[in-house]
């Protein structure tokens, strides 16, 4: 499409808008046209974002899928001890920034699901790898505490990964702990 047709129709799409602001009934004023970047309101109450967080965290998430709503309201209650409820809302969609990882993985200790959470996303990498022996998550996870794991999972959310998929199956047993448990658990499983 060559420039001036580009900026034809670009001219007949803003006609368009403004003619049917313009035809509003007579009689009564007419709205005042609203901007096609319009974004979500900017308030946002502490309710709203817990709602949210508990009925939208597993869209944006899946490794929380295995939470009970109870365990996510905590995690949201514990957000919004930190963030505002527009912060939450926006994790919840985006997932936690890179500055936000340290405050995220506090939220799921101050709500005792590292290891729910790190068990659940194990178990999703597993079943997700048809090459992987039939492991399950919680016996790579014997003996294993918060502490051991709060250091990958900070690591794992400050580069935007808040799943344990195949990509991150290299690095899920960093832990010399858990590298001694896949070993026993996959020849267990042999």
């Amino acid at each position: 499409m060559t420039p001036s047709r580009l900026a034809s129709a670009g001219l007949v799409v803003l006609l368009a808008a403004s003619s049917l602001v313009a035809c509003s009934s007579i009689g009564e004023p007419a709205a005042p046209p609203t901007p096609l970047w319009a974004v979500a309101p900017t308030t946002v109450s502490p309710a709203e974002a817990r709602s949210d967080f508990v009925s939208e965290a597993t869209g944006s998430a899946p490794i929380l899928e295995g939470l009970s709503d109870q365990d996510l309201g905590c995690v949201a209650d514990r957000l919004l001890e930190d963030l505002d409820p527009t912060e939450v809302v926006t994790l919840t969609r985006n997932g936690p920034r890179p500055d936000q990882a340290t405050l995220a993985v506090d939220a799921l200790r101050s709500c005792g699901l590292i290891l729910n959470v790190v068990a659940l996303g194990l178990q999703q990498a597993i079943d997700a790898d048809p090459e992987a022996p039939p492991v399950e998550a919680t016996c790579i996870l014997e003996g294993i505490v918060d502490e051991d794991l709060v250091p990958y999972l900070e690591a794992r959310f400050e580069h935007g990964f808040v799943d344990l998929d195949a990509g991150a199956a290299s690095g899920r047993y960093a832990a010399p702990p858990l590298m001694a448990n896949d070993r026993r658990c996959c020849t267990l499983a042999l």
